[in-house]
């Protein structure tokens, strides 16, 4: 449900990145919140609600976006600036198992967000056996123009190659027209537009599934 625009591409050599470590936490709900807007917003309305949630997955080591699945670019400083979540067909299957039922034993969601939760589940891509799942990217704001979203992509591709997939999947909505520009660039083509709508609350989910070889 990756979603947050990468910066432009820019001809700088792919950098190493950097695993989840203490003292990253803040910066990773701060990356995933921006990657995940329009899921968030759909879901949860207020974006603190949603905050809260992630939080409470991540420190159950549970979320999608949790370590080991997640890696970040960081500044000289040390400071993560940007983050990368992808995740095996089979890891993203247990990932989301396990969140639904810590979400349920916890009691963090009520009925309402729960069927909204249902809902956005249809506007979201059903990777294949073989598939490597683009799941978050995202920079920080001001990192626009330094070639970090490139940069992020082909640190993707580098690891789908070598867990040996067949192809790299991803979801990113319409209005992010900066983002699909960089994936299409990198050879993803849309293979489809799936949206959902809740009557209640008359809020709209749309993403384009996009796919790329990684041969």
């Amino acid at each position: 449900m990756q979603d947050a625009p990468p910066a432009a591409d820019a001809p700088s050599l792919s950098a190493p990145l950097e695993p989840f470590r203490d003292g990253d936490e803040a910066a990773l709900l701060e990356l995933e919140a921006l990657a995940s807007e329009p899921y968030l917003s759909f879901v949860y309305g207020e974006l603190e609600r949603a905050r809260r949630v992630d939080r409470a997955l991540l420190e159950q080591r549970v979320a999608e976006f949790a370590p080991p699945h997640c890696a970040f670019l960081r500044d000289s400083k040390g400071s993560a600036t940007g983050l990368l979540v992808a995740l095996s067909k089979a890891d993203l299957s247990r990932r989301r198992l396990e969140s639904a039922l810590v979400l349920s034993r916890l009691k963090l969601v009520d009925a309402e967000t729960t069927r909204r939760l249902s809902l956005a589940g249809r506007a979201l891509l059903r990777p294949a056996d073989g598939d490597y799942y683009l799941s978050r990217i995202a920079v920080l704001p001001g990192r626009e123009g330094k070639g970090d979203g490139a940069t992020l992509m082909r640190q993707l591709f580098e690891r789908a190659r070598a867990s040996e997939a067949r192809r790299i999947v991803l979801e990113v909505s319409p209005r992010h027209e900066r983002a699909m520009a960089l994936y299409r660039r990198f050879g993803f083509e849309s293979v489809t537009l799936a949206t959902v709508a809740d009557p209640l609350s008359g809020r709209e989910l749309a993403y384009h599934h996009m796919v790329c070889s990684c041969a």
